[in-house]
């Protein structure tokens, strides 16, 4: 028989949110989307194409960042609830993850559920804390040969309204952002996001000339690597991510990354794509909804400018006139 979250009486769910009874928050995702409590009850099964799509989408990043001596490694991102096992056991319910065996090669980190705290996680969001963000990446990182050891990172206290409160009507809640890194907090951002009414085609820059590493990183994945991003600018002189769940090999052609990160979160692992069924990038700005005149100068360009070589001297100039 199968077992729902509304069979509960001690789970509330409102507007596509579970609430527990610390008000803690989850994307419940019934009957639409990933469905992703109903995977993590065992009510629904992974399908095989999903895994093997996953299967093919990871020898393709390997085989092409070996080919191009780039150094990669793939982050699933554990779903909230993983860290609210022991709560859901109390009220009667065992949910395990979507991740399985099939998923896990050597270039694929997923953190043992047993690690992870439930402060990772925003209390009324779907996402990770900047302490979770960090805690993630972190071993990854390592693995690649980067430290965050010298880094200390600045704090800064203020009242937000995460997504899945935004859902309920609830209020903000207080919480602590990672605002930079003492030594390298000296960043430069650049999107198109003002173009676009989602998040299909999303493109961001930063570039900071006080990272650790003097070396560029490309982030391709969702939005829990938008998280990341502050994070990320302390090590790296480089961080450039595109909205792609696997390697787009025609930007990392053009623009010849160190470093490349792919990842998703864990629901995503319900609907794989296949990566060979995949269409060039510029095809998602050719959309009615798209309105590239709404970028800013400085936007315009910088999505110009890294698209050079990175041993130009227009690329070099143009950086330059940031940290001068």
């Amino acid at each position: 028989m199968q077992i729902t979250l509304e069979d509960c009486n001690d789970l509330q769910v409102e507007n596509g949110v579970v609430i527990l009874n610390d008000s803690t928050l989850f994307l419940r995702q019934k009957n639409k989307a990933q469905k992703q409590f109903d995977y993590m009850l065992g009510n629904i099964k992974l399908s095989k194409s999903s895994i093997e799509n996953f299967q093919e989408n990871m020898a393709s990043n390997i085989s092409f960042t070996t080919a191009n001596n780039c150094k990669y490694h793939h982050i699933i991102f554990p779903t909230k609830a993983m860290a609210y096992i022991a709560d859901f056991s109390n009220l009667g319910l065992s949910i395990y993850p979507i991740v399985k065996d099939e998923h896990l090669t050597y270039k694929v980190y997923y953190p043992n559920a047993a690690s992870l705290k439930k402060d990772y996680y925003v209390k009324d969001g779907n996402h990770c804390s900047c302490i979770g963000y960090f805690s993630i990446v972190e071993p990854v990182l390592n693995k690649l040969g980067y430290s965050f050891q010298d880094i200390v990172f600045q704090f800064v206290t203020t009242n937000r309204l995460g997504d899945l409160g935004r859902m309920i009507g609830a209020q903000p809640i207080k919480r602590k952002y990672i605002s930079g890194a003492i030594g390298h907090e000296n960043i430069q951002s650049f999107s198109n996001l003002a173009a676009l009414k989602g998040n299909t085609g999303e493109f961001r820059i930063k570039i900071n000339n006080d990272a650790v590493y003097k070396e560029r990183l490309l982030l391709f994945g969702d939005s829990f690597f938008v998280g990341c991003l502050t994070i990320l600018s302390a090590l790296f002189e480089e961080v450039i991510y595109v909205r792609k769940p696997y390697v787009d090999q025609d930007f990392s052609n053009k623009l010849k990354p160190d470093v490349i990160l792919t990842g998703n979160a864990e629901r995503y692992l319900a609907n794989v794509p296949d990566s060979r069924d995949d269409k060039p990038y510029f095809l998602s700005l050719i959309n009615p909804t798209v309105d590239m005149s709404k970028l800013s100068p400085e936007d315009t360009e910088a999505i110009n400018m890294v698209f050079l070589p990175r041993n130009s001297q227009r690329y070099k100039t143009w950086k330059k006139k940031f940290f001068e």
